[in-house]
This record gives C-alpha cells, structure tokens and sequence, in this order.
C-alpha cells in the first residue's frame, strides 16, 4: 500500500511536469530516526564484505556435505540390510529343504560324478512308504554361477527316466574357506 501511494505520488509529480526526486515525500516513507531495528543503508555501504561471503559459503558447505553424508550412510545401511536379510533368507530355504530330504533318506552318498561339471555335492535316496515302489532321490549341486540347485526324481531307473522336479534353493554361495563333513553315526 506504501508502494501504491509512492507511485501515485511519482505519476501525479510526473504529469504536472515536475520532477520526480524533488517531491517530498510522505511522512510514513521518510526515514524515522526513533525505530529501533529499522537500519538503512548509508550510501558508503554496498553490501557483504568479501569475509561475510567466504564464511557464509563454507557454512553452507559444511551443512550440504553433512547432509550428503548422511544420506550416504542411510542408503548404505539399507543396502546392506537388505542383502543381510537375502543372506538369511537363502540360508533358511536351503536349510530346510537339506533337512527335510536327509530326515527321509535311507542312504546318502556323497562321491561327486566326474562326467558332470557343476559340484555335486550330497545325493539323498529313500522309497515311499505310502506308495510302494516309488524310489526317490535327490540331488544338490552347486552350479557354476555359485546358485545351489535341487533336482528330485521319483522312479528315476525308469525307462525312460523321468524330467526332474528343479529348484534353486539358495543363491550366492561362497565356499572359500569352508570345509563339511559327513558323518554317519550308528
């Protein structure tokens, strides 16, 4: 609304013909020595010093790299949880089903074909009581690509052999620096 009367007054001054930076101007827009807070620039000041502006710069800096910062540790931890829980989660699958096969095996054999050249690593072989003459076996090999790889036949020696049932139960497998053993006790 100041701004408004200022223009009015600008407008009317130049309509008349007089000058617009000698009219007076009103009391409201003239400069109050009595408020307090109110400070104006005085025609030596220009702005920012060079010193105010380095200071300001390297606090913003240092705010933006914090930030930075810790939106890089957010993200690495959820990364890094997030791979934790596949981990577990693979451990699990494979942990259950090695379980479950080796509770109903009547037999384990653990010799690795040669012909093959992914790793076997344990066959479990059992018949059915509940349909007799069903034989089943299953196979876990460790793949190339470190992906562990269940294969069930039932009726295996048939002719001709039946399509295994194929699962991947566990993915990412390391074993560097790992050694198992079997032992079957009596």
């Amino acid at each position: 609304m100041i701004f408004r009367r200022l223009g009015l007054i600008l407008n009317m001054e130049a309509r008349r013909g007089a000058a617009p930076s000698k009219t007076s101007l009103p009391p409201r827009l003239r400069k109050e020595r009595g408020i307090k807070g109110v400070r104006l620039i005085h025609k030596d000041q220009c702005g920012f010093t060079m010193i105010e502006m380095v200071i300001a710069i390297a606090i913003v800096g240092l705010i933006a790299g914090g930030i930075t910062m810790t939106t890089f540790q957010v993200l690495e931890g959820s990364a890094r949880s997030s791979n934790h829980t596949i981990a577990v989660r693979q451990v699990h699958n494979a942990g259950y089903w090695v379980s479950r096969d080796a509770q109903m095996a009547q037999s384990v054999d653990t010799t690795d074909d040669p012909v093959t050249p992914e790793l076997e690593l344990v066959t479990l072989i059992w018949t059915d009581y509940g349909v007799p003459g069903d034989e089943h076996q299953v196979v876990y090999t460790l793949l190339a690509d470190n992906k562990l790889k269940r294969d069930h036949y039932t009726n295996r020696f048939e002719v001709p052999p039946p399509d295994p049932d194929t699962a991947i139960v566990a993915q990412f497998i390391d074993l560097s620096g790992t050694s198992c053993q079997l032992i079957i006790g009596d």
